[in-house]
């Protein structure tokens, strides 16, 4: 291949970081980057910036999905959607260290470093209150599958054939298992264990 042109902070590219790139239908590209929020190309030249005074305030943009005429944005410490012209932050997903987000037909599944989240695309576009499956495995082989909802969760161990449900709590945070029938409940101040 050939280089046929760069794009540098001369033509308002502050950040040299780009860590996605989304090709849109009119042909123009978003670039999200390390710390300068997403860039719009369109014929070889930055023609907007996505950032804070749009309402996008997490501006390392991991990655970007289209969705329903929009735009699902995966940063380092939210997710958002974006339409219209209108970017919001969807507050009302209950974690922030997220990877990727893949479309399956109506579901959204959203890989983290606490597992796999899968939830109704709609609702959660919609950010009111909905429920939330987590696939994730813990050190002992159980397969633990936390299921949220905006005031109760749940866990599910799955072992063989055999299939145990608990209530563990009402709450807004996260709580994990360590598979030894503890659950740690994560908050901004400790890690409180909770043994069933």
């Amino acid at each position: 291949g050939k280089v046929i042109k760069t794009l540098g902070e001369e033509d308002g590219l502050t950040t040299s970081q780009i860590l996605c790139l989304h090709e849109r239908e009119d042909g123009s590209v978003m670039a999200g980057s390390d710390g300068g929020g997403i860039y719009i190309i369109r014929n070889g030249e930055i023609t907007d910036v996505i950032d804070e005074n749009d309402g996008l305030y997490s501006l390392v943009v991991t990655r970007i999905v289209g969705y329903d005429g929009g735009y699902f944005f995966v940063t380092s410490n939210a997710l958002y959607y974006a339409k219209d012209g209108l970017v919001r932050q969807l507050d009302n997903f209950p974690y922030s260290n997220n990877y990727d987000i893949i479309i399956n037909d109506k579901e959204v599944w959203i890989p983290g470093s606490a597992g796999i989240y899968i939830a109704n695309a709609e609702e959660v576009i919609a950010n009111e209150e909905y429920d939330i499956e987590i696939l994730n495995n813990f050190r002992n082989s159980e397969e633990y599958q936390t299921v949220y909802h905006r005031e109760l969760a749940a866990y599910k161990k799955v072992s063989g054939n055999q299939e145990e449900e608990k209530i563990i709590g009402y709450f807004s945070s996260t709580y994990h298992g360590d598979g030894h029938g503890s659950v740690f409940r994560g908050s901004r101040g400790a890690l409180s264990p909770h043994v069933g």
